[in-house]
């Protein structure tokens, strides 16, 4: 009741409201579309990018406190899938696993890799 006194009051917030979810919505069939089309090797690396600005970002460094369930969660994958993407990337010298961290050991080719897997 009182939400929505303060939009009878403020017709402004409405528009905010509407384009909040028109964000979300845009957000969130993307990232529908980026499951069905994109393979999942190119996911992971996409997202372990992004993960990697926001540290770097956040903490000044390539490491990601996450652990392999969580990297299967930002992929939209099961755990074995993403452990074996993962130890794919670590044999490539891409990145370095430990037990509740992925430290990202070359970037630039992360990247490349998630553009054309």
């Amino acid at each position: 009741m009182a939400f929505d006194e303060l939009r009878d009051r403020q017709p402004s917030i409405d528009r905010a409201l509407a384009d909040s979810l028109g964000a979300e919505v845009r957000h969130l069939s993307g990232q529908l579309v980026d499951a069905m089309y994109t393979p999942v090797e190119a996911r992971l690396c996409a997202r372990l990018c992004t993960r990697l600005l926001e540290a770097s970002e956040q903490w000044g460094r390539a490491r990601l406190p996450l652990t392999q369930q969580d990297v299967a969660e930002l992929a939209g994958t099961t755990r074995p899938t993403a452990n074996r993407v993962l130890r794919q990337l670590s044999e490539e010298g891409l990145v370095r696993l430990s037990r509740s961290e992925v430290v990202i050991a070359d970037p630039e080719r992360l990247l490349r890799r998630s553009r054309g897997w």
